[in-house]
């Protein structure tokens, strides 16, 4: 497939004095390039997820947007989604007993949507579907347990010819403080499927459907004999999205999914996709350049 070229930005004055802030919905490998024309015109930037293609990138992206002081928020929606923020406040206030174990997937059909995209070009897209819809899971775990993973272990998979140079299939499981440990898939092309579960000393909670902002989740918990089910009303995560970044932007506040956030879950997928290559286990944070 013919590799995208990336492109200079040069917006002009005028255009840019009409707005605010940028709404990053680019391929990945793009995202510090815009990121940073942004930042010097003075605007709030708000990019989808991942943050870029790599943790050097994502730290240039945050060094870029807080010298000119202005937000950066990635667009991870669960953390708006009601079921989502309440099954934290549960683990915060130890409802299932200490955390122990956690599950989570997202899966689909990419092919089916456009056999010819960005998705499989490694330059742009930074890898595959670990990047693209493995970091749900990735970033919903760690904003559950409010920590961030010391180490990976991996492995990826690749059988259609499409795929080469990204990773179709993925499986990965990291290691917490505390001895919690996360066990998580994503894949390019199985039945489409999304799905959180917790495990604790106490009792346990699932989430499903986890990451698909178009249908209302249903948080499950189970608690020693009891069992009881929450569906709260459909919310507009994007919309949520949105409204809370403006948020932000107006009262000077630190999005919970800023510029730092968006670069540990790429340090992590560094250590996932160095984890996949050399069959080994690699702290986060101590991946060969």
């Amino acid at each position: 497939m013919e590799r995208m070229p990336r492109k200079t930005v040069r917006p002009t004055s005028e255009r840019a004095d009409a707005y605010d802030a940028a709404y990053l919905a680019l391929p990945n490998g793009l995202h510090l390039d815009y990121a940073e024309v942004a930042a010097r015109h003075g605007k709030h930037v708000l990019c989808e997820k991942p943050i870029e293609t790599s943790a050097d990138r994502a730290r240039e992206m945050v060094r870029a947007c807080e010298s000119a002081g202005v937000t950066l928020m990635v667009a991870y929606r669960p953390r708006v989604e009601p079921a989502v923020r309440r099954l934290r406040e549960m683990v915060r206030d130890g409802v299932l007993g200490d955390p122990v174990q956690l599950h989570g997937w997202f899966t689909g059909h990419v092919l089916r949507h456009d056999p010819d995209q960005w998705r499989f070009d490694p330059d742009l897209a930074g890898g595959g579907a670990l990047v693209d819809v493995g970091v749900y899971p990735l970033n919903t775990i760690r904003f559950l347990l409010d920590a961030d993973p010391v180490a990976a272990q991996a492995a990826t998979f690749t059988t259609d010819a499409t795929f080469e140079g990204v990773d179709e299939h993925v499986a990965f499981q990291l290691e917490f403080p505390d001895a919690v440990t996360a066990s998580c898939t994503a894949s390019y092309r199985t039945q489409q499927d999304d799905y959180l579960r917790i495990v604790g000393t106490e009792g346990q909670a699932t989430l499903h459907p986890a990451f698909n902002a178009e249908v209302n989740p249903t948080l499950t918990v189970e608690v020693g004999d009891e069992r009881f089910e929450y569906e709260g009303e459909f919310v507009n995560e994007v919309a949520e999205e949105f409204d809370y970044f403006a948020h932000c932007v107006l009262t000077d506040a630190t999005p919970e999914s800023d510029g730092r956030d968006g670069v540990a879950d790429m340090e992590t997928v560094e250590a996932v996709y160095e984890s996949a290559e050399t069959g080994r286990r690699v702290e986060v944070g101590d991946v060969d350049a």
